[in-house]
C-alpha cells in the first residue's frame, strides 16, 4: 500500500514538473555545443590590440552558434564586433575581442570536450612579432583631487582624472561618465600635455569630470574601453575603475554651505565714481553655493550700510568649465557725499570637511577692495566753466592785442611811407643849394639850425639805412663853398644824385607826433627791417 501510494505521488509530480522543464529547455542558453571548432589568429599580443576568435562546426547540428552563451567571455575580453556566416556544410561565427588586462588569459571551452584556448598579453610591444602596424605604448591610470583612498564628502566636488599617456601619435575617442542616482557627473574639458613613462617621454591625454556624491556610500566608477586609431587601425585600451566610499556630512553643518573653497576669478571696481551715478563692482566667483544661496548672503552682509544697500545685489550663472560652478556678482552702490568711499570687506564662508570639529570647519574667504575718490560732476562742471572762460577770454585779448600790434605797425609803415615820398618829392622840386641842403636836413630830423654837416648825416644814419651819404655831402659842400674841382660841378648833377641816394634809402626808426581829432597827441616808435 505505501509503495502504491509512492509510485502515484510520484507520477504526480513528474507530470506537473514536465510542462515546465520543457518549456524552460529552449530559453535557456548553452554554455557548449557539440562539434564547435574554436581557433585564435594570434597567440600573442599587445595590450590594446584586437584577436579573432573564430568558432566553426558542422551545419547539419540541431542547434545553431547563435545560441551559445558568450558571458564567460566578457570576464577577460570585450567583445566588439560579432558576425555570423553559413554555407552548406559549416557555420561558423567570428569574434572581435579586446583584452581586459595583461597576462595569460584563458579563454573558456565552446565545445564539451575541447580544449580552453590561452593568449598571451603583453603590456607594450610584443618583440619578436611582426605587424603592419605595431601596438603603441599606452599606460592608462586615474586620480582624483580628493584621493579616493582618503574618502570622499556628500557634496563635496571631486576632479576625477582619466589619463592615457602614449608614444606615437593616436586620435583619441573622448570617453564617456554618465551619472546616476547618487552621483553627480560634469564633463570639465580635456587638454594634451607631455608626459613620461618608464623613462621616456610620451603625450598625456586627459580627460577631467566634476563628481559630487549625492548619498553616503560606497561608489564604484567605470569607463568603457578607451578607443584610439592611427592610420585606419584601432586599438582599445583598459581604465582601471574607481572604488571610494561617501561620508556623510555631520548633521550641524550648514547644507546650503560649500564644501571647497570659494574662488575669486576676478572683481572690477573703479577708482573714482560721480557722486550723481550709480557705482558698480562687479565680481567672478567660483563657488559651491545653492540658487539664491549667494545673493541673500551678500544681502545680508550689506544690510547695514546706507551706501551698497540702495540696490539688490544681482547674481547670475557664468558660462565656465571649472569645478564648481561660476558666479557672476553685480553690486551697485549709490554714494552720498564726495571724497573717499571704502566699500565693505565681503566674507564668504565655506565648510572645511577635513577639519575636525565645529570650530574648525567653519571658514571664510575675505574679499577687500581699494577706496573709492567720489567727485561731484556739479561742482567739477562749474569750475570747468569758469577756467574755459578765463581761456576764452585770454585767447581773446592775445588775439585782440595781436590785431592791434600788427594794425599799429601798418599804420607806422604808411606813415614812414608818405614822409619818404615826400623828402623824395622836395628833392625833386629844389632849386638851389639852400633847397637840397634843407632836404638833408629833413632826412635828418626836419631841423637843421645850428647843425654842422658831420651832425645831418650822423643823424641820417640814425633814421635811415641805405648808402652812405659822406661822399655827396663833401662834393656838395666843396660846391657850394666854391673849392677845388667840384666848384664848377652844377647844381643838377647834385640834386640828381641825392634824389638817386634818397630812393635807397629805407627807414630805421620813424618818431611820429600824430595829433588826433580830440587834441590829444601820440608818440610811437617802430623798427622798420
Amino acid at each position: 500500500m505505501i509503495r502504491l501510494l509512492r509510485v502515484c505521488i510520484a507520477a504526480w509530480l513528474w507530470a506537473a514538473l514536465w510542462p515546465l522543464a520543457f518549456a524552460q529547455a529552449p530559453a535557456a542558453a548553452l554554455q557548449t555545443l557539440p562539434g564547435v571548432v574554436a581557433t585564435l589568429d594570434k597567440s600573442r599580443i599587445a595590450l590594446g590590440e584586437p584577436v579573432t576568435l573564430t568558432l566553426r562546426r558542422p551545419k547539419s547540428l540541431a542547434r545553431g552558434l547563435d545560441t551559445l552563451d558568450l558571458q564567460a567571455l566578457r570576464a577577460d575580453f570585450d567583445i566588439a564586433t560579432r558576425s555570423l556566416g553559413r554555407d552548406a556544410s559549416t557555420e561558423d561565427m567570428r569574434l572581435t575581442l579586446y583584452p581586459l588586462r595583461a597576462g595569460t588569459l584563458t579563454l573558456p571551452r565552446f565545445a564539451p570536450r575541447g580544449q580552453p584556448l590561452t593568449l598571451q598579453v603583453a603590456d607594450g610591444p610584443v618583440d619578436g612579432v611582426t605587424s603592419a602596424e605595431p601596438a603603441p605604448r599606452v599606460r592608462v591610470r586615474v586620480f582624483s583631487e580628493p584621493d579616493s583612498a582618503a574618502g570622499w564628502v556628500v557634496r563635496q566636488p571631486v576632479r576625477l582624472t582619466l589619463e592615457a599617456c602614449f608614444t606615437g601619435q593616436l586620435l583619441w575617442k573622448p570617453p564617456t561618465l554618465a551619472s546616476r542616482n547618487g552621483l553627480s557627473v560634469r564633463l570639465l574639458g580635456e587638454r594634451s600635455e607631455a608626459g613620461e613613462i618608464d623613462g621616456q617621454p610620451c603625450t598625456a591625454q586627459r580627460w577631467q569630470w566634476a563628481v559630487v556624491p549625492q548619498v553616503a556610500g560606497p561608489l564604484r566608477l567605470t569607463w568603457p574601453l578607451l578607443q584610439a586609431t592611427r592610420f585606419g587601425n584601432e586599438w582599445r585600451f583598459p581604465a582601471p575603475a574607481v572604488a571610494a566610499v561617501a561620508r556623510a556630512l555631520p548633521d550641524w553643518l550648514p547644507g546650503e554651505l560649500p564644501l571647497r573653497e570659494p574662488q575669486l576669478l576676478g572683481q572690477r571696481l573703479p577708482t573714482e565714481s560721480s557722486l550723481r551715478d550709480p557705482l558698480a563692482w562687479e565680481l567672478e566667483i567660483e563657488a559651491d553655493y545653492g540658487d539664491g544661496t549667494l545673493a541673500e548672503l551678500l544681502r545680508a552682509q550689506l544690510a547695514g550700510d546706507a551706501v551698497w544697500s540702495a540696490y539688490p545685489p544681482e547674481v547670475r550663472p557664468a558660462p565656465g568649465r571649472g569645478l564648481s560652478p561660476r558666479w557672476a556678482v553685480r553690486l551697485l552702490a549709490q554714494p552720498q557725499d564726495t571724497g573717499p568711499l571704502q566699500p565693505p570687506t565681503l566674507r564668504l564662508p565655506w565648510v572645511d570637511p577635513q577639519a575636525g570639529g565645529q570650530g574648525t570647519a567653519l571658514r571664510q574667504l575675505d574679499i577687500p577692495a581699494e577706496v573709492i575718490d567720489i567727485t561731484d560732476p556739479q561742482a567739477g562742471a562749474v569750475w570747468r566753466w569758469v577756467i574755459g572762460m578765463l581761456a576764452v577770454l585770454l585767447t581773446a585779448a592775445a588775439v585782440l592785442g595781436s590785431a592791434w600790434r600788427l594794425w599799429r605797425g601798418w599804420r607806422r609803415y604808411q606813415l614812414a611811407t608818405r614822409q619818404h615820398a615826400k623828402l623824395l618829392d622836395a628833392i625833386e622840386r629844389s632849386t638851389v643849394g639852400a633847397d637840397l641842403r634843407q632836404a638833408l636836413a629833413d632826412l635828418a630830423d626836419g631841423d637843421a639850425s645850428g647843425a654842422t654837416l658831420s651832425e645831418l648825416l650822423a643823424r641820417v644814419q640814425t633814421r635811415w639805412r641805405g648808402p652812405s651819404l659822406t661822399d655827396w655831402a663833401q662834393r656838395f659842400e666843396r660846391q657850394r663853398f666854391g673849392t677845388g674841382v667840384d666848384a664848377v660841378v652844377g647844381f643838377e648833377p647834385l640834386r640828381q644824385e641825392l634824389l638817386y641816394l634818397a630812393q635807397a634809402l629805407r627807414p630805421r626808426q620813424v618818431t611820429v607826433m600824430r595829433t588826433l581829432g580830440r587834441g590829444e597827441s601820440v608818440s610811437t616808435s617802430q623798427q622798420f627791417t
